[in-house]
């Protein structure tokens, strides 16, 4: 679980990844350098006013310099004046107009300001239909390399550091990540997002000493709100919640202007409260959080809050008014679209999740939406009603990549893969740069077993995007099905090679292998990968569980205990044991387990 953090940590997330588009050698001028890289210093001293006069400087004589630009922007950001970043960072997008990270970046801050009604109306106009086209072309890569050039011209650019750190973490290589994140923090001890992302899983998965971390950085600044909100979390997966919603209300208290941060904390102390029973409270911070975001928002389970409605006789026509007030909330569309699904009037549930799907503005938001509203069709017969609207779409709009996609889930949902192929291979040829397309051709080739297909397009993708480990564990399942076995193996010994000491190698050989029924090699995999993560407990469960179906119970055994020991999530801890004392009770060993933990007990 990735913990999500609008303060702080976000704030150079979307303010870092914004260099994504190659930069032309102008931009970093001779006469523009010496100011970014004192304005680099005031930045890494946590001096934001005084980081954001240089950079402004700088662009004085050179108005288009991105490294500038967004300098100045993460300063302002920093300093909670979310309407100058913005309109810094549409400047930064007529430099860069092909920079998929400033958009989202400009999202965050669109969704951190409160009266935000005229910048969200105006991003949808001006800005979604590019990021759209971009999202779908997800080159991280481009990030990478340029911010490597970056960090050429100024090393100590704590913000390159990080935002490389975060693009590593999106692509699943968490040791990467923590590498750019431990030299950001050194670079810039007084910022709270790299701390705070390096004790947040997937980096660490020792809880503890994240608390611990974090509560020594809250020594040097107690209102600190991305430390106080990620401390809210990890207590939560701590089973404390006393101790999370003090966190999540110093958040609240904290004088936060973010919007966006402020509703993530009280959704949260919604949680918090249903799960105690306090149902009228939890009414009251959902409520509250509804009026703020103008992203989509994680919300407390459906059935929680249905609960929680009957149990203070809150009648649900009460959102619905609300939202004939608010009509373009997103998540008063979401949440109404749930309820009438619950309810079985799926005409309504469809609607509403398009009216959500109208509001959003992550991309990422609205392919989840999208699932819903493929799942709300199907279970109202509504599927060829909603594949001819999307046709005409297509057909009108030949790069509507979007259109393409729902209608490939659609007919996947209604058990017609040839017709799911077929209209995802016509949005490939009319999108040949659209990579999640691309992806999902060739899933679609592998679900249905045309492995040559499979191959040829994930040899290309994996052309594309070296960095994504994920199409290599795809393409040698793919060969493994094929029967050509040795090329699999050769396929995974590259992506070795490509991301040496990092765990996700061995992961992605070992779900693979497992896949395929080779267990000794699956169980060789995820023994590399344990030694280079032994604190992570979903590595140890998969490898106890191969030994057991190889009947070495004994190995699994020690397994299990090994990880029981170091696993700091009480949730999880609780699910080892079970699997430890069913391995006991299968192969007649219960009596020696309860004589071990008598005598753990006993010490």
């Amino acid at each position: 679980m990735t913990i999500t953090c609008r303060s702080s940590i976000l704030s150079l997330f979307f303010i870092i990844i914004a260099l994504s588009s190659s930069l032309p050698s102008f931009l970093f001028s001779e006469a523009a350098q010496p100011l970014i890289l004192k304005g680099n210093k005031y930045f890494n001293k946590s001096e934001y006013e005084e980081a954001g006069r240089c950079f402004q400087e700088a662009l004085a004589g050179q108005p288009d310099n991105l490294p500038a630009l967004t300098g100045l922007a993460s300063s302002l950001y920093q300093l909670e004046r979310y309407e100058e970043t913005a309109r810094e960072l549409k400047r930064a997008i007529q430099s860069s107009p092909r920079n998929i990270s400033l958009y989202l970046w400009l999202i965050d801050t669109i969704s951190a300001l409160e009266n935000n009604s005229g910048p969200v109306e105006e991003f949808r106009r001006e800005y979604r239909p590019q990021l759209l086209s971009l999202w779908f072309e997800q080159d991280f890569n481009r990030t990478i390399s340029d911010y490597r050039e970056i960090l050429e011209k100024y090393p100590d650019s704590a913000w390159a550091n990080y935002i490389i750190g975060f693009t590593y973490l999106k692509l699943g290589r968490p040791e990467k990540a923590r590498l750019f994140y431990e030299k950001a923090s050194r670079l810039a001890p007084g910022w709270a997002s790299p701390r705070t992302g390096l004790n947040r899983p997937p980096i660490t998965y020792d809880l503890t000493g994240a608390i611990k971390n974090l509560d020594h950085f809250l020594e040097q600044d107690r209102d600190c709100p991305a430390v106080n909100f990620t401390l809210g979390v990890l207590y939560n997966n701590h089973d404390l919640p006393d101790r999370a919603r003090a966190a999540f209300e110093a958040v609240l208290n904290s004088g936060l202007k973010n919007q966006s941060l402020r509703s993530k904390a009280r959704f949260k102390l919604a949680r918090i409260d249903i799960k105690r029973g306090d149902y009228k409270q939890a009414a009251d911070e959902f409520n509250h959080a509804l009026k703020m975001a103008s992203v989509l928002l994680q919300f407390p389970s459906i059935t929680g809050l249905l609960r929680t409605t009957k149990q203070i006789n809150i009648a649900r026509d009460r959102y619905r008014k609300q939202f004939q007030r608010d009509p373009e909330n997103i998540n008063l569309a979401y949440l109404l679209a749930r309820i009438a699904s619950r309810e079985r009037d799926y005409d309504e549930s469809v609607g509403l999740y398009q009216r959500a799907i109208d509001s959003s503005l992550r991309p990422q938001d609205r392919i989840s939406l999208y699932g819903r509203l493929v799942s709300a069709a199907a279970r109202g017969g509504l599927c060829e009603k909603m594949a001819r609207e999307y046709l005409s779409r297509v057909e009108k709009d030949p790069h509507y990549c979007e259109g393409y996609l729902f209608l490939a889930m659609l007919y996947s949902n209604r058990g017609r893969p040839g017709e799911a192929i077929r209209i995802v291979r016509e949005g490939v040829k009319n999108n040949p740069r659209a990579i999640l397309l691309r992806s999902r051709l060739a899933y679609l080739y592998r679900k249905q077993g045309l492995y040559p297909e499979a191959i040829a397009e994930y040899r290309q993708l994996i052309v594309d995007q070296p960095d994504q480990p994920a199409y290599y564990g795809s393409l040698a399942d793919c060969y493994f099905k094929a029967g050509e076995t040795e090329k699999g193996r050769e396929v995974l010994d590259r992506l070795g090679r490509i991301t040496p000491r990092e765990a996700i190698a061995g992961t992605t050989a070992g779900n693979t292998y497992r896949e395929n029924g080779m267990f000794l090699d699956a169980i060789k995999s995820y023994t590399a990968a344990r030694d280079i993560r032994p604190d992570d407990f979903h590595i140890s469960r998969k490898l106890a569980g191969l030994y057991t179906r190889v009947r070495q119970y004994s190995e699994a055994g020690e397994v299990y205990r090994t990880a029981i020991e170091r696993c700091d999530w009480p949730v999880w801890r609780r699910g080892l044991r079970r699997r430890l004392v069913k391995l006991y009770s299968n192969t007649g060993r219960l009596s020696e387990l309860a004589r071990e933990y008598e005598n753990r007990l006993a010490r």
